[in-house]
């Protein structure tokens, strides 16, 4: 008996989000994360046209613009004061390849004086390397400034949790005996069972039976016909294939080893879907042990630590242990 792995785990079903927030490395200060870049200087800007530095967004992990306004005045008078000839801002923001050649990404709400005196914000989605503000005035004078701001996301040690993450959900697998994400696995059996009507299928939760073959000592592979020679039981755990009634394994001389193979896809649905998603239990386990290998990255000193896992891991990955593989 043997079992082959032939296509891995593509989504882990714990996230890089879900394991940084366990491990409080995204719980900092928000405000110690964000670096400004002003593109046009706070101050009093008169009637006309102001285009703001480029700022090299290279890097950064998400990108917002603040307009910072302060009032927007009415300098001059005229007879009667009928006209709100106060001053009128308009910003753009412009983005570039190059820094040569420049496009309008977006624009702010105008801002009047009955709405100046605050800040406004712009999630910049593009995808261009350079961003500016080009602000224009009209009618009268206004004190602002634009700034580019980059939430740097926390990358250091992200390539590192993902591989704690994949070792825990692994080190979860070899502990319960069933897949905890979608795999792609083939069973492979010397012959059929003959003292019984059924083979279990390991790492459950199954999910499909792709082909069930079987090759006789001449090398002839001969498929079988789901429905006709076996049929599929996905309800229990683990999972099995089992001979329609009235019917038997085929009588053949095998091939001298693993002449009976069943290619069949596992694990838990990390998206949720048809009730697959991974238990809570389970999920938790990970995260502890996540943990554990984060903050404990040399080989323990103490035996039992080497021998056993985190004793809470234990607690929660029990209940889901198959004993049969």
């Amino acid at each position: 008996m043997e079992i082959k792995l032939i296509t891995p785990v593509a989504t882990e079903p714990v996230t890089l989000t879900e394991a940084k927030l366990h491990l409080r490395l995204d719980s900092v200060d928000p405000l110690s994360e964000i670096t400004p870049v002003q593109t046009i200087a706070p101050g009093d800007y008169g009637i006309g046209v102001v285009v703001g530095d480029a700022v090299d967004t290279l890097g950064y992990a998400s990108v917002v613009v603040e307009l910072n306004v302060g009032t927007c005045s009415d300098d001059y008078i005229d007879e009667l004061e009928l006209i709100d000839d106060s001053g009128v801002l308009n910003v753009a923001i412009q983005d570039s390849d190059d820094a040569v050649t420049w496009y309008t990404a977006a624009s702010f709400a105008q801002v009047t004086s009955a709405n100046a005196n605050q800040n406004f914000t712009l999630a910049y989605s593009g995808t261009k390397r350079y961003l500016r503000a080009v602000g224009t005035v009209t009618l009268d004078t206004c004190n602002y400034g634009v700034s580019i701001l980059n939430k740097t996301a926390l990358t250091a040690e992200d390539s590192l949790i993902s591989d704690l993450i994949s070792t825990a959900r692994e080190m979860g697998e070899d502990f319960m005996r069933r897949s905890l994400a979608t795999q792609t696995w083939e069973y492979i059996l010397d012959q059929f069972p003959f003292d019984k009507n059924y083979i279990d299928i390991p790492f459950p939760p199954l999910q499909q039976v792709l082909s069930a073959t079987w090759r006789d000592a001449f090398g002839t592979t001969t498929t079988m016909i789901e429905g006709v020679n076996y049929v599929t039981n996905y309800d229990t755990e683990p999972g099995k294939i089992a001979l329609p009634y009235a019917t038997m394994w085929p009588l053949y001389a095998p091939w001298p080893t693993g002449s009976v193979r069943i290619r069949f896809t596992a694990g838990y649905d990390p998206t949720g879907a048809a009730a697959r998603a991974i238990p809570k239990q389970i999920k938790q386990g990970m995260l502890i042990l996540i943990s554990e290998l984060y903050e404990n990255r040399q080989a323990s000193a103490e035996v039992r630590n080497v021998i056993k896992m985190p004793f809470g891991v234990e607690a929660l990955w029990y209940p889901y242990r198959i004993f049969k593989f």
